[in-house]
């Protein structure tokens, strides 16, 4: 349902939406010293070669958040038709990025769910391969009332946008994304309505993949499963496994980092993140580390 309203003459349409707010962690440190741009033509060079290599690597991330989005599938069948195709509302600003999807022209949980789901696809491919080059990112996904402020600017305004932020800011803690109350309510809803027709069977199968793709932590938060089940099947034979052993690698080498200096905080973080992985690689037919 779109509701409307207008301020000079002005309106914008208020909808449900789905909404990832990501930022990428360790930009500072890679930037450090780069306060303006030296004279010596050989630091400049260095200069923006630095600038370069964190840019290529925090593109590579939201490209294939984009492919993953496109790509993503159930691994159960649905019924052919029925599916309106979803446009992604992505606003990037500096290290973080908004990544929204809209509920607007169909009441179809089977719309909204199979946006829902290509949503969590994209942004757990944006988490492991971020972690593959030295990208750590946090984040939080919510669901909400929200409106795109200037069309066609992927601009996103409303308490969407508050919840899932203040999950990422406030609750994430380390490289991990965060779901919200909001958008686990509503695919626990859409997975157990009563099933009348191929539509709803279909939501049915689309929410409970996406309910699938939740991973409890110890801390008892529900976070995106970036390298579980559902994510495997997607991604099989579209990712090497080279980008799951540089993430894990990754990861074990920041635990040890923080431990030998005696960040404890950092530390049990990664400590968390890391048996998270070891628990997952096996599903990739990889070698526990």
């Amino acid at each position: 349902m779109t509701t409307e309203f207008r301020t000079d003459n002005r309106s914008w349409g208020v909808q449900n939406m789905a909404l990832a707010f990501v930022d990428a962690l360790g930009t500072k440190e890679a930037m450090a010293g780069l306060d303006e741009i030296p004279l010596n033509p050989a630091a400049r060079a260095q200069c923006e070669k630095q600038f370069s290599d964190v840019l290529h690597r925090l593109r590579a991330t939201r490209d294939a958040f984009g492919s993953f989005f496109v790509a993503a599938h159930s691994t159960a069948p649905l019924p052919v038709g029925g599916i309106l195709p979803r446009r992604i509302l992505q606003r990037n600003f500096s290290d973080a990025v908004t990544l929204a999807v809209e509920f607007s022209g169909d009441d179809s949980y089977l719309s909204q769910t199979d946006a829902i789901l290509r949503l969590l696809y994209g942004v757990s491919m944006m988490q492991l391969i971020g972690l593959s080059v030295s990208i750590p990112q946090r984040g939080g996904i919510d669901l909400a009332v929200g409106t795109e402020i200037e069309p066609g600017e992927g601009e996103v305004y409303g308490p969407v946008l508050v919840r899932a932020h203040d999950l990422e800011h406030n609750h994430a803690e380390y490289p991990r994304v965060i779901i919200g109350t909001g958008l686990l309510q509503f695919l626990m809803t859409a997975a157990n309505r009563e099933v009348k027709d191929d539509k709803q069977r279909g939501a049915r199968v689309l929410a409970e993949s996406a309910l699938r793709m939740m991973w409890k932590d110890t801390d008892g938060r529900r976070m995106l499963d970036f390298m579980g089940t559902e994510v495997r099947s997607v991604s099989d034979g579209a990712l090497p496994k080279q980008v799951v052993l540089d993430a894990t690698n990754f990861v074990a080498a920041q635990g040890e980092r923080f431990a030998k200096e005696g960040n404890e905080k950092l530390w049990s973080r990664y400590f968390r993140l890391v048996s998270y992985m070891k628990s997952r690689l096996e599903l990739w037919q990889l070698d526990t580390m």
